[in-house]
């Protein structure tokens, strides 16, 4: 024990240096940042926001001076009081939404308005989500059922316009199928060309009355139906050019025709009972064959009236010739003769050939004045003979 008192002591330790105050670790640096922005969004009453950044600081503690200890204990209080705040008015604005969500049904609005009123509650509920925090599960649930009762007469309404438009969508496939089976019998049998014309108009019509269908399905349908249609009628389509020419012929024949010739109205009838066999053998589109109707009728009513207007200055021309032997049948009737017999035998010869060149002269009169007139110049006559 005495030897091992004796040992020589161990050598003391080195002596260490001072040291040196510490850098500011980066995690206090941005942990002093978040405290920052949690109080400035505290400040604008960004309460969401505040409550990120306090979940932020919660995840990453580290060493504080009492200072800044006090200071952080003191933006949490306040966030507290305003969350607390915010949830009370939160709640409050729940209930009202709540309470008018489970009004909506007295309301019989539109459906529409209907669809459109439930979903902007949903939106307002999420936006005091973001402001006031989540809500009581009791409170979320009541509301959720409320949403989901007021919206489902609009839900079976759009239910039902589906299930309409896709009913319309397979009749409007069943057509095509129609129209493209007539189109294949039409090219390989030669079908009857008025039959397919009425064929065509059935299937348009029938298509324009289909129903409301999702529009891009019904632009491909519209598409097939309108190729299958094509093909169907491209038979008819090459004769109606036929028949246009026909019409077109029939047309500038009535143009070309005189007014005047004896034989005019005859071939106008023939050509009219020409156009009659053709329209009914074969009808144009209607935009097509009224076209063209209207100018071979206005042909013909040009021949009508031009013959009207001739028919007119004729009977204006025989009045004349009337008006005419009469005056010379009064002449006649009031001629007197003096003189010596011979001079009045040769006054009276003479006074006849002059009345009678003047009466062929004259022409023709209305026929229904003919005989009168006649019986009145051969009166006259007599008398001076």
């Amino acid at each position: 024990a005495e030897a091992a008192a004796e040992a020589p002591a161990a050598p003391a330790p080195a002596a260490r240096e001072p040291k040196k105050p510490a850098a500011p670790k980066e995690t206090d640096k941005k942990f002093l940042e978040t405290l920052d922005a949690m109080e400035a969004a505290l400040e604008q009453g960004l309460l969401h926001a505040a409550a990120d950044h306090d979940k932020w600081l919660k995840e990453h503690k580290t060493r504080l001076t009492p200072a800044q200890t006090d200071r952080l204990n003191h933006v949490r209080a306040e966030l507290k009081r305003l969350g607390d705040w915010a949830r009370w008015g939160g709640n409050v604005s729940r209930e009202e939404l709540v309470r008018a969500v489970e009004e909506l049904p007295a309301l019989g609005l539109a459906m529409s308005e209907l669809a459109k009123k439930v979903g902007s509650m949903r939106e307002r509920w999420k936006s005091l989500d973001a402001v006031s925090g989540h809500a009581p599960k009791s409170l979320w649930e009541r509301f959720d059922s409320a949403c989901t009762a007021a919206y489902a007469p609009a839900a079976a309404h759009f239910k039902q316009l589906a299930d309409e438009r896709h009913a319309n969508a397979a009749k409007a496939q069943a057509l095509i199928d129609e129209t493209r089976n007539m189109a294949a019998a039409a090219v390989a049998e030669g079908a009857d060309l008025k039959n397919v014309a009425a064929a065509g108009q059935r299937l348009r019509q029938m298509w324009g009355r289909l129903g409301t269908i999702d529009r891009k399905e019904k632009r491909k349908l519209d598409q097939a139906f309108d190729k299958a249609l094509a093909q169907m009628l491209a038979p008819l389509a090459e004769q109606r050019k036929i028949e246009t020419a026909k019409r077109e012929l029939l047309i500038a024949e009535a143009e070309q025709m005189q007014p005047g010739d004896r034989h005019t109205l005859d071939h106008l009838r023939r050509l009219q009972e020409r156009w009659q066999e053709q329209a009914k053998a074969l009808p144009l589109e209607r935009k097509a064959e009224q076209a063209l109707w209207q100018r071979f009728r206005a042909a013909c009513d040009a021949i009508f009236a031009k013959r009207k207007e001739s028919a007119h200055a004729a009977d204006h021309e025989r009045k004349a010739h009337l008006h005419a032997r009469e005056a010379l049948c009064k002449e006649l009737e009031t001629a007197t003769f003096s003189g010596e017999d011979k001079a009045q035998l040769a006054a009276i010869a003479k006074t006849l050939r002059d009345a009678a060149a003047a009466w062929h002269a004259a022409g023709a009169v209305p026929r229904a004045s003919e005989a009168r007139i006649q019986q009145r110049y051969q009166a006259a006559v007599a008398a001076v003979q």
